[in-house]
């Protein structure tokens, strides 16, 4: 790297990049802790107090969350589903950063325009952005959306590891997060294979009464992921063993180590790259 824009960088960041990225971190922290605090309480979503009904199922006017684990005899989301549902402080802490940050990716979208740029705004890394924002804003929709609030938790977990102040950590952090844009044409190959081998299997119990379909998929996973196979997925079927066995070694010997032989080679490679890699992202 040029010692000249690696300097720029150095003065930039210290004097003020540094101090956003620590304010997000901390924002994400502070945003996980609410999400544990919540949940732990069973108020991740709650019946809104405003809705002219009662607050609980039981009618006794209590704030039932929609993950409550209180032995009642009605359900906790039947609370939900049956009055207007509304969510709780981190809920409306997550909604509240989503719009701050899809504020702060309308300017850095501008900032590209200004600068006669505006098409590398569009990337895979804008992308993610994006969506990251678009999911916890989601919540005002679909406050009680299971499907919702496991991305919104599996998102801000995995913002703790978006940090760039720590120097030896982020630059071995970073090849490992690299790593799942590499393994694309891997995971491609290998969801084609078991999408056969899961047809395959289907249409062997759809052709045969004798064996079941149900939970295809899932026997299809345990048999290529795990090597178990339920007897009854396989008893009195002999094309099916012969299928089971082929394809869990041909799974297990050849996809498993095109993986590792993937995941070894792009690791050396970015962890070669890493210096660059991390004055990139400070960039």
């Amino acid at each position: 790297a040029n010692p000249v824009v690696k300097c720029l960088l150095e003065v930039a960041w210290w004097n003020g990049a540094m101090k956003v990225d620590l304010v997000q971190l901390m924002l994400s922290i502070w945003a996980l802790t609410l999400l544990i605090i919540d949940t732990y309480c069973g108020i991740l979503v709650v019946s809104n107090p405003h809705s002219g009904l009662s607050n609980s199922a039981d009618g006794n006017g209590s704030n039932l969350g929609a993950f409550n684990g209180t032995a009642d005899a009605t359900p906790a989301h039947a609370s939900v589903s049956n009055h207007r549902a509304a969510l709780a402080t981190s809920g409306d802490f997550v909604m509240a950063r989503a719009v701050v940050d899809f504020v702060h990716e309308f300017a850095q979208l501008l900032g590209y325009f200004l600068i006669g740029r505006w098409k590398d705004y569009f990337d895979w890394g804008n992308a993610y952005d994006l969506i990251r924002c678009a999911l916890p804003l989601l919540l005002f929709i679909m406050p009680d959306a299971r499907l919702v609030q496991m991305f919104v938790i599996f998102l801000y977990w995995m913002r703790l590891l978006e940090f760039n102040f720590w120097e030896s950590m982020s630059r071995e952090l970073m090849p490992i997060v690299s790593l799942a844009r590499k393994l694309f044409p891997a995971s491609t190959l290998a969801s084609i294979f078991f999408l056969a081998i899961m047809h395959a299997y289907y249409v062997l119990g759809v052709l045969d009464d004798a064996v079941s379909t149900d939970d295809n998929l899932w026997n299809t996973f345990q048999s290529l992921f795990t090597g178990n196979c339920d007897d009854d997925f396989c008893r009195n079927d002999n094309l099916r063993r012969i299928l089971t066995y082929g394809s869990v070694i041909l799974f297990s010997i050849f996809f498993l180590n095109i993986f590792i032989g993937v995941i070894g080679e792009n690791y050396s490679i970015s962890k070669t790259m890493s210096p660059l890699m991390y004055q990139n992202a400070r960039a």
